[in-house]
């Protein structure tokens, strides 16, 4: 019997790891991105703003879990997704040329 790719058994999370605010180029406040995604139900969340880190972790009110962040944006376009780190990247501060990648991924 062959099992259908995502019909699994045991608990699931429902997760969002790609979430800006109005922190960079997003259109709602923290506060009311973390108030919609408890209102739906969300288990994790992920606040990606660009090139800023911050600790978002006691943002939620409820059993929300907040992911530490960051999504590192290059000057020529480019962008890495950076879960559950506790600092800021090589690049949230100056200047992003696209040979500073490898940088952000160590």
């Amino acid at each position: 019997m062959t099992t259908a790719p995502f019909e699994r058994s045991g608990s699931t999370l429902r997760t969002n790891l790609h979430t800006h605010t109005t922190f960079s180029d997003g259109a709602f406040s923290l506060a009311e991105v973390v108030l919609a995604y408890e209102a739906l139900g969300y288990d994790a969340l992920a606040i990606t703003d660009h090139n800023r880190w911050q600790d978002h972790g006691g943002a939620a009110s409820g059993g929300l879990l907040i992911l530490s962040s960051n999504e590192p944006s290059l000057s020529h376009g480019e962008h890495a997704l950076a879960t559950g780190v506790h600092a800021p990247s090589p690049v949230d501060h100056g200047e992003g040329p696209r040979e500073r990648m490898q940088e952000i991924i160590d």
